[in-house]
């Protein structure tokens, strides 16, 4: 009785809608044009929203470093940058003496160590 279940369960008549709506309708139809999209959106992500996502990135470092050391550092400094050059901003002559670049906001106590 069960090989004669199994047996009408697999009938291609039976068979063939669940056939037709996977491999034609979702995998030919539809598949192709999600894979479309998801190239499609890596791609802006990839070439354009991380490089700029960098760039951004480099030209808040350079102005925290900057602030953190006293430096002048102005706005017009970083359009004349063109170079790729490590340009450092830990130069002797960008570090103020006078107050420290920055103060410690958290301290880690320990039952065994105390205060770190």
């Amino acid at each position: 009785e069960h090989i004669h279940k199994m047996h009408r369960l697999l009938l291609a008549s039976h068979m063939w809608p669940y056939y037709d709506q996977v491999v034609h309708d979702i995998g030919c139809t539809r598949l192709p044009d999600e894979v479309l999209q998801l190239i499609l959106c890596n791609i802006l992500v990839g070439f354009i929203m991380i490089p700029v996502l960098a760039v951004t990135f480099q030209i808040d470092l350079k102005r925290m470093v900057a602030y953190k050391t006293d430096a002048d550092f102005l706005i017009e400094d970083e359009e004349d940058d063109e170079s790729d050059e490590d340009v450092s901003f830990l130069e002797p002559r960008l570090i103020s003496v006078q107050k420290p670049a920055s103060a410690p906001t958290y301290t880690h106590k320990t039952r065994t160590t105390g205060t770190h």
